[in-house]
């Protein structure tokens, strides 16, 4: 049986805003961002998030705003 491609993972810059968000891990993304168009992704949605060898599950926040700048950066 043939084996499924790898899929090829976004990459974005992380930033920790402060944000007391209580036990629940939320990213907030651009709109702007290529990464929120080209992965169709939408407020709530639940992503992974990878640093070197450790993972966790967040909820999405997209940020209408310039608040994460102009080049659509991530913040957790």
């Amino acid at each position: 049986m043939p084996r499924a491609a790898p899929q090829e993972a976004n990459v974005v810059r992380l930033k920790r805003l402060g944000i007391d968000t209580y036990q629940e891990p939320v990213v907030f993304l651009a709109s702007s961002s290529p990464v929120c168009g080209s992965e169709r992704w939408t407020a709530q949605a639940r992503i992974q998030v990878t640093h070197r060898n450790k993972s966790i599950i967040a909820t999405l926040s997209v940020a209408m705003s310039n608040l994460l700048g102009p080049e659509g950066g991530v913040a957790v």
